[in-house]
């Protein structure tokens, strides 16, 4: 089978921001970047799933700390 036949996806799970918004911290983006560059390289196409860490699995300290 062709590298082109297979997606990579990658899931990060993290909690919201203060403002709600799931984007990643500035070091994750840089290191996430790098390995989807070598992917790119190697013709692997790649996919970026954010998923909101349900409220439920926070604990009460967790909620206010960013």
């Amino acid at each position: 089978m062709a590298r082109t036949e297979y997606t990579v996806v990658y899931g990060i799970m993290r909690k919201p921001y203060k403002d709600r918004s799931l984007d990643l911290p500035f070091f994750s983006k840089v290191s996430l970047q790098a390995a989807a560059d070598r992917l790119d390289q190697l013709d692997i196409p790649i996919e970026l799933e954010i998923i909101a860490k349900p409220a439920g699995e926070l604990g009460a300290e967790e909620v206010n700390d960013e």
